[in-house]
C-alpha cells in the first residue's frame, strides 16, 4: 500500500501544480456564428457515425445486419424523439 501512495503522490502534485497554472492563465475561446455551430455539429455528428459503421465492420458485421442495428438505435418507436 506505501508503494502505491509513492507512486500516486508524484502524479497527483503534478495535476495539482498544472491545474493552478492555467488558472492563471488567460485566453478567451472563439466565438463561432450560429452558421458555423451547425456546420461545426453536422461535421462532428458525421464522424460519429462514420466511427461507429467502421466499429461495426471491423466486427464482421454485414451492411445490412449494421443498418437493422442503426435503424433499432434510432429508428420509431424510440428514435430521436423517444416517442
Amino acid at each position: 500500500m506505501r508503494s502505491r501512495s509513492l507512486f500516486v503522490a508524484p502524479i497527483l502534485a503534478a495535476v495539482m501544480a498544472t491545474s493552478a497554472v492555467a488558472q492563471e492563465s488567460e485566453f478567451e475561446l472563439p466565438t463561432y456564428s450560429p452558421e458555423q455551430r451547425w456546420d461545426r455539429s453536422a461535421e462532428l455528428l458525421t464522424a460519429v457515425q462514420m466511427a461507429d459503421i467502421m466499429e461495426k465492420k471491423a466486427d464482421g458485421l454485414t451492411a445490412e445486419q449494421i443498418g437493422r442495428i442503426s435503424f433499432e438505435s434510432y429508428g420509431p418507436p424510440q428514435g430521436w424523439t423517444g416517442s
